[in-house]
Parts: structure tokens; sequence; C-alpha cells
């Protein structure tokens, strides 16, 4: 397998690093080492995230795209948590939310990186001093790369110090279409019969809200454009993943034009769908300036505020606890 590194931009007047490998059929795969990027998935000559045109339209937005979000991902209403009977707060960075780990969470910082045969570890110390979560975490994310074309991300996190969470994921923004327009012809299947609801502020409030004859219902393959219009606005929300084995994918993302079908693996119980609406022409991608549903992140996670809902399950981290997560993307065509 080849790999290879070039600068690519730069951030706070330090260059951002691109690293890459390619296999034997020419998939390829990038990551940068600044949050941790996913920058490039190309199989068949065709990269299918969503790619902006230059390093700055990948942080001149609040759209997290393409980056490693933590320690926590989703929602945290109020920035409260609770932990071990004790509430805690932490950074808010959207109103009085926090999101995705807060102002100067994962997504934030530089990685250290380090390329094997196969697969790229990005990692750092997450200091409880720099997000405000308690205590430190030694966290890495690995990135690999197979023959068969597929791809694995591996989040692992050690909890230094004292009791802390995670809960992590990857902010890509998928489309799998030659022109890359936008995502509405796509159809979406996902292993859910419900979803949570929500709160003014986009905070789980504890409930859950069945799935079926709404828009927000993709037990079958469903045009995306179908449940928009069935919901008469874009989607930015939270399901809740089925029971299910290692070999069952929790949602299959595919392009009816190209063929091409993206199936995602996980064992988190939780999948934020997210449908970019309010992406605008102030961005730029490779295929020409930004508008709305230009890609679509599926951000897989445990349910958020587990602590507040324990029903959700729990995204504790114990001290000196090391915990694995892996998820897993296969394609074809």
């Amino acid at each position: 397998m080849k790999n290879s590194k070039e600068i690519y931009g730069s951030y706070q007047n330090k260059p951002v690093t691109k690293y890459s490998l390619e296999n034997e059929n020419g998939t390829k795969l990038s990551v940068l080492d600044y949050a941790g990027i996913w920058q490039e998935y190309s199989f068949k000559g065709h990269n299918l995230l969503l790619q902006p045109k230059t390093f700055d339209n990948f942080t001149d937005n609040p759209f997290f795209i393409g980056r490693i979000v933590g320690r926590t991902s989703g929602r945290i209403g109020d920035s409260k948590l609770l932990l071990n009977g004790k509430e805690i707060t932490i950074p808010s960075n959207e109103g009085t939310t926090n999101l995705h780990g807060g102002p100067n969470g994962i997504h934030s910082h530089f990685l250290d990186a380090t390329v094997h045969e196969n697969s790229i570890t990005l990692s750092r110390i997450q200091k409880s001093q720099e997000d405000g979560f308690p205590g430190d975490l030694d966290f890495s994310v690995t990135y690999t790369l197979f023959e068969d074309d597929s791809v694995s991300l591996t989040f692992q996190g050690t909890q230094l110090n004292e009791d802390g969470v995670f809960n992590p994921t990857s902010h890509t923004y998928w489309n799998l279409a030659d022109e890359q327009d936008n995502i509405l012809d796509h159809s979406l299947q996902i292993l859910s019969t419900k979803h949570l609801q929500l709160d003014d502020k986009s905070v789980p409030n504890g409930e859950y809200v069945q799935n079926a004859n709404s828009g927000f219902d993709f037990a079958k393959s469903t045009t995306i454009a179908t449940n928009i219009d069935k919901l008469q606005h874009g989607i930015d929300d939270v399901f809740v993943i089925d029971e299910h084995d290692d070999n069952t994918p929790i949602a299959i993302l595919k392009d009816n034009k190209s063929n091409r079908e993206l199936s995602i693996y996980s064992p988190q119980n939780g999948l934020v769908v997210f449908t970019a609406e309010p992406i605008n022409e102030e961005l730029t991608f490779v295929n020409g300036q930004g508008q709305a549903y230009n890609g679509i992140a599926l951000e897989s996670h445990n349910l958020p505020n587990p602590d507040k809902y324990p029903q959700f399950g729990s995204d504790k981290l114990a001290k000196n606890e090391t915990k694995e997560i892996t998820l897993t993307y296969k394609i074809k065509e």
C-alpha cells in the first residue's frame, strides 16, 4: 500500500499536513492532522466525501466538516453534565448548549500523526483545563484502509486523573453523486424505528418518537427528498438504532444514478442525520459554490445526555479505563 504526506494549507500560522494511503485498487484515503479531518475517500477516482475547495473552507464555518468531534458528540443541554451524582458545568458554544465537545473540543486541535502500513493514527492528550470536561483524556483515532476498499475508524480513549465521559464521532459529510450538486436524490435506509424528541434548542428531552408514517421513516430505502417534502424542512435529528449484530449495517446511503452504495457499521445506539440545509454560497466546494443539501452527515455515536436519561445508555469512562469504538464504512457500486 502506498503512503504519502504533503502540506495542505495552514491554521493559526502552523502548517496543516495531509496524510494519504492508496491501496492496489487505487482507492485513496486522506486525513489532516488538524482536527483529524477526513479529507478524501476516493473510490474508482470519485471522492465520496463532500470536499471543500481549500483548507479554509473546512474551518471558516460552523459545520464541523470532516472533523473528529469529542469528547462527546451531540448537544448537552445547559452545558451541564451529571457524573457520579455531581453536576458539572462545561463550556457552551451554541447559546447555553455544549455542542460536539464545546469550543475547545478535539475538533479544534492539531493531533500527532503516526503512519502504519495501511493505517494512520492521530492522537493527543485532551486536557481538562482546555475543554472543561472532568479529567484528562488520552485520545486517538485510527483510520484504516483495507484492500476491499472499506475504511474503519477506531476511536480509543483512556481516562486519566478522574472519571469522565467519552462519546466521539466523525462529522463527515457524504455525497456519492458524480456532480455532487446535492443529496436529495440519494436513498437512505436506517436501522431505526424511533428518534429522539428535541426541545427548542435541539436538545433531547428524554422522550422517544415513533418514525412510522412520518418524514423520519427510513426503515426501507427511501429517497431523501421524499421525507424532506413530508417534513417541509431539512433533517438534523437523532435516530435511535435498533439492536443489531456486527454484520448488520446501521445505515445504507445510495446514489441512484451512479449506483454507489455506502454501508455504515457501528456498535453504537444513535445516529445523527444532518442534511446540511443551512450550507450556502459562502462556502466553496471542489464542484462549485455551496448550496442547501450539498451533503449529508451520518454521525454514529451513543445517544447524547445519557447521564440525564439512563435509558439512553452510558458514556461514562472511569479513571484509568480504556474504551475502544470502531466504525466501518463499506462502498460498492
